[in-house]
């Protein structure tokens, strides 16, 4: 008589066949066989079954018949292979039945033989039966790197890092920080906006320069340079103030530079136009800024060929003789306003615009408010204007071949136009 002394000394997975591929669903089994109360010798066949209690009930899986396994010594080792979705999680006992090599019949031993949580593994293929999250902090280091040095994660975002990072290699070098140039009414390097900008002879894109103005009034007129970048203590606390006539500007900005945080402003005395700001080339950026402009003749920001960016602008033109404009683009080029306020009240109504594009010149309102006593817009002689999302308070003026687009604008009632 064959019978069972100890059954299932362990269990474990199977060895992957390559590195990189799947495993597959086998197990390793291995036992013990006594036969005529002594250490079994020879080969046998066995089955194996799956059932969900440890008596009675259907097989769940199997049987498997594996044939002509050697028993040497009473110790047998062989593999188990149920197939994918068997191991989900509940408890199973494995039923073995056992016959000499191409006997007539199998006999069945008892007890089943609940297995251990080792086989569970193979359902994390798809962690299915991972119940809440796994912190980092469970996890030892060697499952991050699998015991290998310089591996490699592709893109990896990290929200933070403790430590100082000392032993952090290739990193990409950090955008240099811009030379700082302080401009104050006393204690500072200097006390003049433009020699501080004339101060600087080797600005460029790896080299930038910003000039930090303190709080209050610099009564001059200045003209920045590329790769220097201006910025105020405030708009209304830092204030770049100017009377320029004949075309002249408070301050003219070319490309490649931001004028941030202060006010600009214009006063006009006589009937030759004058800017708060002029943009003279490329795209320079004016961001958190109040620009005001007064007086006979007065244009708060005028761009010609070029196309600046403005950012949460506010622009008040308070006109007192000939046109008073808001922002004027002219010839080639487009500028871009995005949350801007324009607020222009000129004496004389049919010579006041908010936004005015002439000659070619484009212009783009984005999220913008425009109130004028004239025209809140205005695109002539070839201007091509789109405005969007905006609030326009005053008439609307397209003529001599101008081009205006408005999508979703409304008017200070909050009708649509």
């Amino acid at each position: 008589m064959i019978k069972q002394v100890i059954v299932a000394v362990g269990c474990s997975l199977c060895i992957l066949k390559n590195p990189g591929f799947s495993q597959g669903t086998a197990f390793t089994y291995q036992g013990q066989l006594a036969a005529a109360a002594a250490p079994a010798n020879g080969s046998y066949d066995f089955t194996f079954a799956l059932f969900a209690a440890n008596a009675g009930g259907i097989a769940t899986a199997g049987p498997v018949t594996n044939t002509a396994v050697a028993v040497t010594n009473g110790l047998f080792t062989t593999k188990i292979d149920f197939g994918p979705d068997v191991f989900t999680g509940s408890s199973n006992w494995l039923e073995i039945a056992v016959r000499a090599n191409g006997g007539d019949s199998f006999t069945t031993l008892a007890p089943r033989q609940q297995l251990t949580p080792t086989p569970y593994a193979l359902v994390a293929n798809t962690a299915g039966n991972l119940s809440g999250p796994l912190s980092v902090s469970q996890l030892p280091p060697a499952v991050v790197t699998n015991n290998q040095p310089n591996v490699s994660f592709g893109n990896v975002t990290v929200s933070s890092i403790s430590g100082n990072g000392a032993g952090l290699t290739n990193l990409p070098a950090a955008p240099k920080p811009a030379n700082i140039i302080w401009v104050a009414t006393s204690g500072r390097d200097f006390t003049s906006i433009q020699a501080a900008i004339n101060s600087i002879t080797n600005a460029s894109a790896s080299n930038p320069f910003l000039i930090k103005i303190a709080p209050g009034t610099f009564n001059e007129a200045i003209s920045m340079q590329s790769w220097v970048s201006i910025e105020g203590s405030g708009q209304g606390t830092t204030t770049i103030l100017a009377n320029p006539t004949f075309e002249g500007a408070t301050v003219s900005q070319p490309d490649s530079c931001e004028l941030r945080n202060l006010t600009v402003a214009a006063v006009n005395s006589d009937y030759s136009v004058a800017y708060g700001i002029y943009a003279a080339s490329g795209s320079p950026s004016i961001r958190n800024v109040t620009v005001s402009g007064s007086g006979t003749t007065i244009e708060a920001v005028y761009a010609q060929g070029a196309s600046p960016v403005l950012n949460g602008v506010t622009i008040t033109v308070a006109g007192t003789g000939s046109f008073s404009t808001g922002i004027h683009t002219f010839s080639s080029g487009t500028a871009t306003l995005i949350g801007c306020t324009i607020n222009v009240n000129g004496a004389i109504t049919s010579l006041a615009r908010g936004a005015f594009t002439y000659g070619g010149g484009g212009m783009v309102l984005k999220n913008c408010t425009v109130s004028c006593n004239g025209d809140s817009l205005s695109s002539e002689n070839a201007g091509v204007m789109k405005a969007v999302a905006c609030q326009l308070t005053g008439t609307i003026d397209v003529s001599s071949g101008g081009v205006l687009t408005k999508l979703q604008c409304y008017d200070a009632n909050l009708n649509p136009l």
